[in-house]
């Protein structure tokens, strides 16, 4: 006696042996029923196999292929941030004159102690000029009238061959700074302070009574005199490049600098 199987699941073993032959079968339909009603050749069947095997092995190469390249980017993002945060640096630039007592009073007090409380984080850009005048004489021969005198020149030209020729920071700044202390007498106190760091005087003087200290400081006055708005006070302090809340740079440097780029710096500024 033959054994009844339900239609139900007559149905679900002919879809079953429908899908697990395709693409092998053309299919028709009738009366809501599909049937087989040809087996494809042996050589299409390769055929067939070979292009969806291919297809379906591109498709898996190009997601593969496009997830380790967006992985590798997002690493490389990564890096690219922590390698920039960690050169990141507060360039402070200043705008000063060799003696004037505000730019005395900002080196010794602000300046130099910041620097030494955050080495590993800022750049100092010295800028010796303030509010000079230049005059061009011949081709190599400038003039230049200073608001502090004759004197404050000849300083301004130290600092500016000083800067030249001193290619350590903290010694530059330690340098600049012990000269800014006494600088009624340039050459007096800047061999008392080359002597004092271990500084090689006699480049940095030759320059200043050279062409060579006449064509840094006329650079120096350049780069002041290209300020926009032109400086009104001096010295004049930028953060990086950023010329706002002057008051509060000039009154404590260390303060507004931690206050101002405390995610660049961090746990370098100490509460």
């Amino acid at each position: 006696m033959k054994k009844y199987v339900p239609e139900s699941n007559q149905l679900i073993r002919r879809l079953r042996n429908l899908l697990v032959n395709l693409p092998f079968i053309y299919l028709r339909f009738t009366n809501n029923e599909m049937i087989a009603t040809r087996i494809i050749p042996l050589k299409i069947r390769y055929i067939i196999f070979l292009v969806i095997f291919s297809f379906v092995t591109w498709k898996l190469y190009e997601y593969t292929y496009k997830s380790m390249k967006n992985s590798l980017k997002n690493k490389s993002a990564l890096k690219d941030i922590r390698d920039s945060v960690n050169r990141s640096r507060v360039t402070v630039t200043v705008y000063y004159e060799a003696l004037c007592p505000d730019s005395r009073s900002f080196f010794i007090r602000h300046l130099l102690p910041t620097y030494t409380r955050l080495p590993n984080v800022l750049e100092v850009e010295l800028v010796p000029y303030g509010k000079a005048n230049t005059r061009q004489i011949d081709d190599d021969h400038f003039e230049f009238d200073c608001q502090h005198g004759i004197n404050e020149c000849f300083a301004n030209k130290i600092h500016s061959c000083a800067i030249h020729y001193i290619q350590d920071p903290v010694l530059l700044l330690n340098f600049v700074t012990c000269m800014i202390e006494n600088n009624d007498d340039p050459e007096g106190i800047g061999i008392e302070c080359s002597q004092k760091f271990g500084v090689s005087w006699k480049p940095i003087f030759q320059c200043s009574r050279s062409s060579q200290g006449n064509w840094l400081l006329k650079k120096h006055g350049e780069e002041t005199n290209s300020l926009n708005p032109t400086i009104s006070f001096v010295p004049t302090v930028l953060l990086n490049k950023n010329r706002h809340n002057q008051a509060s740079i000039l009154k404590n440097l260390y303060e507004a600098i931690c206050s101002n780029y405390r995610l660049i710096i961090g746990k370098e500024c100490v509460e």
